[in-house]
């Protein structure tokens, strides 16, 4: 009988102490204390940017990845019970409704002067990332485009066909250079050449057409108002009812396709997934509570799904993560060792027993394995014949024949006088190892009898591992020791991080990974030509706790488990996994890993088994990017404002940011300076605070990053400039330098001035006296001509006469 035959026929043997069906996944909920203070979620965007956008009964949020902002008439938008979201074709964010459409500029909404009075909310605004945006208004199809001649938009309305009834248009669906849109009471799709009309004929009621989506297949959804979903299949001409799992009146919302294609369907009892499978229903039983309205896959591959009343859920590791808890059917949450089998099942070691795990649809049903009974069971591991050996705490060592299932417990009378059997682990050469608390144990085939190894110490060991060259490692409170060729020999204890060994993990060419209990972290010996070169403390930066296991999957990556979380190892840089990404929950348990041939990860923690299995991705792992959020500068929001200047009175800045798109929103570490010339410094804080700056130019940078990433350059910059105060700008200056040779100038020009007019003055003087003078000699002489008794002519006049008269007929006869 093969191992497959020996599984069946130890299934059917095993007493199923109640059945259970279902898997659990990682969701966050999103409210009020988020700052989303209206809790139905009409419709979920995210734009160009990153932002996670929600139309709301109550008007619209902006979610940056810590907190919801509210945007409203503040922000020159009005409120509204519904609205859609798109983007524009310049890529800014565009919101229509009842109100009419308006774009997003900074931190404030500008409504645009079109035509149109109304937009349809549910899919109403779809671009075509190559600068067009078709819109669904009461004036029908609208295609908006950047203007030629100015700035803004231009927008031009696509004729309605003739043959189609009704006026509108409602849901729009842009796929390449086909656009299908709800026209009127029907369905059209527009090419390059011409525009097919689906209507009655085509399966379709006389319904506005609300939302459009088109899955992996290439099949057509269309939901029609009030009648719910219609699917036109690949190669169909035909529209028909899809075959749910759920009655049809129970959808509603917006639905949705993520990444693969797969159609997601909102209703009121949960979310509908649909693949090559069939449909699964998320809903309560899966962690998913309330009425789904909407559902939005972001490019971070998070699955955001707005419910009725209770806010936004945030799917965490979709795709990627399942979980399985003591709500599923396990007997306990703390899972310990796990074995899956080459017949698909597994083999699951809890505190409270072990349990066989199935596959039914989509889900593990789970029965214990009542034979064993109730005791923790720390490690599961098959033998060479199929057999299921168990290690447990309190009762030893025990073995399942896969041939009938009957148990056997070994103790004292077969050697075995360890009560707690943490570890068991099978070599290369058949034998068995067991790890207890009385020292390390080994049994050969048949297995009938165990012999402690008398060389090591009779004290707890945690762990056994066999290097790839067969040396065979293990390790527990004493240290770590190793076996070459039968002897026995312990590693130094001062070249290691730590004595206490609680992991080991065999990796190529002889590498052993050795992971500690209390402390050290996690330490790699290598063999060299001298022994074993050690390389202390290579863990994750940060993590030095306790180490629970360590082991390697079928792509190589080692995985580290830890009490927060997972950490991997590919080989160049480490990973990390906690509950934010998935995981059911961060505390791991000792050796609570196994890996599938087909790529899954099992990972056992303190809150239930979690398996992984990486999902291929269209997008690369980019760091975060940062963008701010809100600069004021003294009490005004100048977000969008490209290198302004502001007075001297605005010379405080208060600058929010956020990392819109990073996973892992609590793990970011921002960075920052202001001007360039300055030291970086480091911090969690989203909020920057700058008082009293000094006139000048100045540069605000911010990075961040991921963890224990390194820095990527990826910055958000904001230049500005503070001017100076009046009395210390350059006109001022200038005026201040130049007064004392201006006032120099004015005295020197002042005392010319006056010394000019001096001068004037003393001539006029010269003047008035000279013409006194002469007035005095006139009259001299006047006084010497006459006599002083009589008035009359004196002989001086005579005398005078003569000489003139002399001397004109002297000149007359020279003539």
């Amino acid at each position: 009988m093969n191992f497959i035959q020996n599984a069946i026929v130890l299934a059917l043997l095993i007493f199923a102490t109640g059945i259970m069906q279902a898997q659990e996944y990682g969701f966050r909920y999103l409210g009020a204390s988020e700052g989303l203070t209206n809790l139905t979620i009409r419709e979920i965007y995210q734009d160009r940017i990153g932002f996670i956008w929600v139309s709301t009964e109550n008007g619209i949020f902006r979610y940056d990845g810590e907190r919801f902002e509210e945007f409203g008439p503040n922000q020159g938008i009005p409120s509204s019970s519904a609205a859609g979201l798109g983007e524009a074709p310049d890529g800014t964010l565009l919101v229509g409704g009842k109100f009419g459409l308006y774009n997003l500029h900074g931190n404030h909404f500008e409504k645009l002067n079109v035509a149109f009075k109304s937009v349809s909310w549910a899919q109403g605004i779809q671009a075509d990332g190559k600068g067009h945006t078709y819109i669904g208004t009461d004036s029908g199809l609208v295609v908006l485009s950047i203007a030629v001649h100015n700035d803004g938009f231009e927008a031009r309305v696509i004729p309605q066909p003739a043959q189609v009834r009704g006026t509108g248009a409602f849901g729009v669906l842009v796929d390449g250079d086909t656009v299908w849109y709800g026209c009127g009471l029907e369905l059209c799709r527009m090419d390059s050449k011409s525009t097919t009309i689906f209507g009655k004929d085509s399966g379709l009621p006389e319904r506005s057409t609300l939302t459009i989506r088109k899955d992996h297949g290439g099949n057509v959804w269309v939901w029609e108002r009030k009648l719910g979903a219609f699917e036109l299949q690949v190669g169909k001409t035909k529209f028909r009812r899809p075959d749910l799992p759920i009655p049809v009146d129970a959808l509603g919302g917006i639905a949705g396709t993520d990444e693969e294609g797969r159609i997601l369907l909102p209703s009121a009892e949960g979310l509908l997934l649909r693949d090559n499978d069939g449909w699964q229903k998320i809903d309560r039983s899966n962690g998913l509570r309330g009425t789904v309205y909407s559902v939005l896959e972001d490019r971070q591959h998070s699955l955001w799904v707005g419910l009725a009343g209770r806010g936004l859920a945030q799917w965490r590791g979709y795709g990627d993560w399942t979980s399985y808890t003591s709500a599923s059917g396990l007997g306990s949450d703390l899972v310990y060792e796990i074995l899956p089998r080459a017949d698909g099942s597994l083999l699951v070691g809890t505190e409270g027993g072990m349990f066989l795990g199935r596959t039914r649809g989509f889900a593990m049903a789970w029965t214990r394995v009542a034979s064993l009974g109730s005791p923790a069971v720390h490690s599961v591991q098959a033998a060479p014949n199929g057999d299921a050996w168990v290690g447990t705490e309190g009762h030893g060592a025990a073995r399942m024949r896969s041939a009938d299932g009957r148990v056997t417990w070994f103790d004292e009378k077969q050697g075995f006088s360890a009560k707690d059997a943490y570890s068991l682990r099978f070599d290369r050469l058949h034998r068995l190892w067991v790890a207890t608390e009385a020292g390390l144990f080994v049994s050969t085939a048949p297995y009938e009898r165990f012999a402690r190894i008398t060389g090591l110490p009779a004290n707890r060991f945690w762990a056994i591992a066999e290097a790839s060259d067969g040396t065979i490692w293990a390790g527990g409170d004493g240290g770590l020791f190793d076996c070459v060729n039968g002897v026995w020999k312990s590693l130094a204890a001062d070249g290691l991080s730590n004595k206490e060994v609680s992991a080991l993990g065999a990796g190529g060419n002889g590498v052993i990974w050795v992971g500690y209990r209390l402390g050290g972290g996690i330490d790699r010996l290598q063999p060299s030509a001298g022994g074993m070169k050690i390389d202390k403390g290579i863990q994750r930066p940060g993590t030095t706790g306790l180490i629970y296991f360590l082991d390697f999957d079928a792509q190589g990556r080692l995985w580290a488990g830890t009490e927060r979380g997972v950490d991997t190892w590919d080989g160049t840089r480490w990973g990390h996994y906690d509950i934010r990404d998935g995981l059911s929950w961060d505390d791991c348990d000792l050796h609570g890993f196994a890996a599938g041939a087909n790529g899954t990860v099992w990972i056992g923690t303190s809150g239930g088994l979690s398996s992984f299995k990486s999902h291929p991705r269209n997008s690369l792992e980019m760091p975060p990017e940062v963008v701010f959020t809100h600069l004021i500068m003294g009490k005004t929001d100048v977000s969008g404002l490209s290198d302004p200047h502001f007075g001297a009175a605005s010379n405080s800045l208060t600058a929010q940011y956020a990392t819109p798109g990073a996973q892992k929103q609590t793990a970011v570490l921002f960075r920052y300076r202001l001007s360039g010339g300055q030291a970086w410094t480091e911090t969690t804080e989203r909020k920057l605070q700058f008082a009293r700056l000094a006139a000048g130019a100045y540069r605000l940078q911010v990075e961040a990053k991921d963890g224990d990433r390194d820095w990527k350059g990826n910055r958000a910059e904001f230049p500005f400039v503070i001017l100076p105060p009046w009395y210390l700008s350059w006109w001022f200056l200038s005026i201040c330098a130049l007064m004392p040779c201006s006032v120099v100038a004015t005295m020197i020009r002042w005392r010319m001035a006056r010394a000019k007019k001096r001068e004037r003055e003393l001539v006029r003087i010269v003047d008035e006296k000279t013409q006194e003078l002469l007035k005095a000699n006139q009259e001299l002489q006047r006084l010497s001509f006459t006599d002083t008794l009589t008035g009359l002519a004196n002989r001086r006049v005579f005398n005078h006469k003569l000489e003139e008269e002399c001397a004109r007929m002297t000149r007359t006869i020279s003539l």
